[in-house]
């Protein structure tokens, strides 16, 4: 069976290439029936979600990466999260007219943000040539990071797949594999026979042995997936907190409450003037 709303890692046993496969179908879903998107813009959130979610497989920590992008054109936002390697959220804003024969980026940039749960956080500038963000991040981490890198992202309204394959850097626990120009090179050029359909609708494995008969390869239990949105009326509080008491009491008199609305989940949270004693007692003693 095809598998659904999960990241599966695998490797190349006596070579240091690793890789990733995700899947996300239900999470997926979620994400983009929480507003009414046009539907390139559904395809664009999909990209994102995948690859935020491939490239945080790469990395052990504890935490969110967030690949985001900013724009002068049609797309103004577009912000993908994976926390802790299995809960994802996502957002986009985009203009009033918007245009599907159009392109959705305009001046643009991609950034991929690293926010740790313990140290500070860490961002990197991908340029973004036009709505290819495929070739952003390969670029950025052939380059920038110098880690050989190959990308295959597959989505449709229902769901957003994606593939990789990367080199490892070497450390003194792998010090004993390779990883040659010739290696990655042909483990590139039979990942580059991958099609969108393929990646859509079969499972893990036929999709590794289609592709990678040949090579020693070695498959990971898979992480599942989930939509999760990280607000809450902690946070929310927090917001009010920095209106500061007075600011807060008469904007509560004048509309008679206070409102915070999530992006992500369309939560809403309310305070009253009766909220803020609760709220503000902490600080003001």
């Amino acid at each position: 069976m095809k598998n659904l709303d999960q990241s599966q890692k695998f490797i190349f046993d006596k070579t240091a290439i690793r890789g990733q496969i995700v899947h996300l179908n239900k999470a997926y879903q979620e994400i983009i029936q929480q507003r009414a998107y046009p539907a390139k813009v559904k395809i664009c959130l999909g990209q994102f979600l995948a690859s935020v979610t491939a490239l945080s497989s790469t990395l052990k920590f504890e935490g969110s990466l967030i690949l985001q992008a900013r724009s002068q054109g049609q797309v103004r936002l577009i912000m993908a999260e994976c926390k802790n390697q299995e809960f994802v959220r996502a957002i986009c804003h985009f203009d009033e007219d918007f245009d599907e024969d159009a392109p959705l980026f305009e001046k643009g940039n991609l950034a991929l943000t690293l926010e740790p749960e313990q140290g500070k956080p860490y961002q990197s500038l991908i340029a973004l040539n036009e709505d290819d963000i495929t070739k952003g991040i390969e670029d950025y981490y052939n380059q920038s990071e110098q880690i050989k890198t190959r990308f295959h992202i597959a989505v449709d309204e229902t769901q957003a797949s994606v593939m990789l394959v990367q080199a490892m850097p070497l450390s003194a626990d792998n010090s004993s594999m390779t990883i040659e120009d010739e290696t990655f090179n042909r483990v590139s050029h039979l990942f580059s026979t991958l099609k969108d359909e393929e990646l859509l609708t079969l499972p893990n494995q036929e999709i590794l042995y289609r592709l990678f008969h040949e090579e020693e390869t070695r498959v990971f239990d898979p992480i599942n997936l989930s939509f999760k949105c990280s607000c809450s009326r902690q946070r929310s509080e927090n917001a009010v907190l920095n209106l500061g008491y007075e600011d807060a009491k008469l904007l509560i008199q004048e509309q008679g409450k206070i409102s915070v609305d999530c992006q992500f989940c369309n939560q809403h949270y309310s305070f009253k003037e009766s909220d803020l004693p609760a709220i503000f007692e902490p600080s003001i003693n």
